[in-house]
């Protein structure tokens, strides 16, 4: 049963992405950019969606997808994504963690260091034809606190960039699994009491949405930078605009905004363009992943983790549904999604038996009650009453099989 795989490139997906998929038979549509109206109508043909942060893939969006398999993230956030929907409805989604750290992880320092000796305002001034060399004061990275805020692979590279400065890290994650066993992990306001130099680069969830607001900028050591390379929405900008007014914190450099891209005659950050004269306000346009080799090498994960799923049968690494063990067994694969509920597993292959062997069956779920997916290979080629009856039992959402 041969079907032609159909994919849609948005946001800028490098080209690399699209090669590598077209040279493993699927077909990819490239459009930089869609209206909400435009990728409605297209997305009902499509068995693959990869965007970045640009386009949001909401749950209309997905419940139109009759024929969607998989969307793939370019990087790291995947807030643009109503995952829950998209799991329920049995999409995968999966993205590119640390393809495009090492990149962030650069800008991030150059940030700091940025922003430590203020050369901000001096490139500010000189940009006017106005030398003020005596009003840029800067400070030495050497021997000061850094708390990093996130220790994924953002927060790692930024670690391991920081070690030539002699500085003393301390990092604060509400994953401690992730932690470094020679940077010492603690409270976030432990972290925000001590640091001289902050940076944020946690996932942007219900539990970070302004993780710094104006209650934990109280606790910040006075004369603070704070470094967002993350989202912007874990900041509240009202509260940082003040704490700079205020000289709480030293500097808030940052690359992500809660409106992106913002609203310059609305938006905090543009109420009081002093601050981003004297240097304490250091704006840049969501560049940091942007680098052509960090653009590259997500195209390239980007490729691999959707030709894994959609050519070779086998979950993406980091997925919303978890990963399984199983060895091809034959010639063909079923991935069925539905319910984790009583009876699935048996039911999916009854169906199958009545068609083709089974050579190996296995179930995995998210959790109990949640959802879940049968793996089933078989012997010989997929036949479309197969996948139509399989369709057809009662819980099953999606079908996807590969030969």
């Amino acid at each position: 049963m041969k079907r032609e795989l159909k994919a849609l490139a948005l946001d800028k997906i490098s080209l690399h992405c699209v090669d590598q998929l077209n040279q493993m038979g699927i077909t990819v549509r490239v459009e930089n950019k869609m209206s909400a109206d435009e990728l409605a109508a297209a997305i009902g043909q499509c068995h693959l969606l990869l965007v970045r942060s640009a386009t949001k893939v909401t749950p209309e969006l997905l419940k139109r997808a009759k024929k969607l398999l998989a969307v793939g993230r370019g990087g790291v956030g995947m807030d643009n994504i109503n995952i829950k929907v998209a799991t329920e409805l049995g999409i995968v989604t999966f993205n590119t963690p640390g393809a495009n750290a090492e990149s962030v992880a650069e800008c991030t320092l150059s940030m700091i260091l940025a922003a430590m000796h203020d050369l901000s305002s001096g490139q500010q001034a000189m940009n006017h034809l106005v030398w003020n060399k005596n009003q840029c004061h800067g400070r030495s990275l050497q021997c000061k606190t850094v708390g990093i805020i996130g220790l994924g692979a953002v927060g790692k590279w930024l670690s391991k960039m920081l070690e030539p400065f002699n500085v003393r890290q301390i990092c604060y994650d509400n994953a401690p699994a992730t932690a470094l066993p020679w940077v010492p992990l603690l409270d976030l306001d432990d972290v925000l009491g001590q640091a001289d130099v902050i940076s944020l680069n946690l996932p942007l969830t219900s539990q970070t949405h302004h993780i710094i607001n104006a209650e934990k900028l109280k606790k910040v050591k006075p004369g603070a930078i704070i470094v967002n390379s993350a989202r912007g929405e874990l900041v509240d900008e009202n509260a940082i605009v003040e704490a700079l007014r205020s000289s709480r914190l030293r500097a808030y450099a940052t690359d992500v905004y809660s409106n992106e891209p913002p609203d310059f005659t609305k938006d905090a950050f543009f109420a009081y363009p002093d601050l981003r004269q004297e240097g304490k306000l250091i704006l840049t346009p969501h560049t940091y992943a942007s680098s052509d080799d960090a653009q590259d090498n997500v195209a390239k994960v980007l490729a691999e983790q959707a030709i894994r799923y959609l050519i070779r049968g086998e979950m993406p690494w980091g997925a919303n549904f978890p990963n399984f063990s199983l060895p091809r067994q034959s010639q063909s694969r079923l991935l069925v999604f539905h319910p984790d509920a009583k009876g699935m597993m048996s039911g999916i292959a009854e169906v199958v038996k009545g068609f083709v062997n089974v050579a190996a069956c296995i179930n995995q779920r998210i959790d109990k009650g949640n959802m879940a997916y049968t793996i089933v290979d078989i012997d010989g080629p997929i036949k479309p009453e197969m996948v139509e009856n399989i369709r057809k039992t009662n819980g099953v959402c999606r079908v996807h099989w590969v030969q």
